[in-house]
């Protein structure tokens, strides 16, 4: 049923990569009812689903009703089918969850970069840093203000 669902995806290789996500189980929901999708507050926020949802819905007529969660209650949600789709950033967790689940259809979507950046004159000395936790040490012994998305 979901690959009659997500056939006419053609348009766009992208949208069908972000809709297809990282796992979907092996049942959906019957045609013309929305699917849901659980996906983290990262992908959530990032205004990616805003851009990409309302043209898959246009050109397939799926819906997707979107909750946004922890990639834990994420996976839980699928597990428990309270979930078509989901988006974790947890591959730990969601392995567990594919040897659980063999039927599950997994696929990366997406990967995260985190960049570490910082003025030109590189008062903390961290070009010539070995690794990013000597940086980030060079940074904290150091007396310039440094700024964080503030993530645990």
């Amino acid at each position: 049923m979901i690959r009659r669902l997500l056939r006419p995806v053609a348009f766009s290789i992208a949208l069908f990569w972000a809709l297809a996500l990282c796992l979907l189980p092996g049942c959906a929901r019957p045609s013309g009812v929305e699917l849901v999708l659980v996906t983290t507050t990262s992908v959530g926020n990032s205004g990616l689903l805003d851009a990409l949802l309302p043209a898959y819905e246009q050109n397939t007529g799926v819906r997707f009703g979107v909750h946004l969660a922890g990639s834990g209650r994420a996976l839980v949600m699928l597990s428990d089918g309270d979930a078509d789709v989901a988006i974790s950033h947890a591959p730990e967790a969601e392995a567990t969850a594919l040897s659980a689940h063999p039927a599950w259809w997994y696929r990366k979507i997406m990967y995260n970069d985190f960049v570490l950046v910082g003025p030109s004159d590189d008062p903390s000395q961290v070009r010539g840093a070995a690794s990013l936790e000597d940086a980030l040490r060079r940074i904290a012994a150091g007396e310039i203000p440094f700024f964080s998305r503030a993530d645990a």
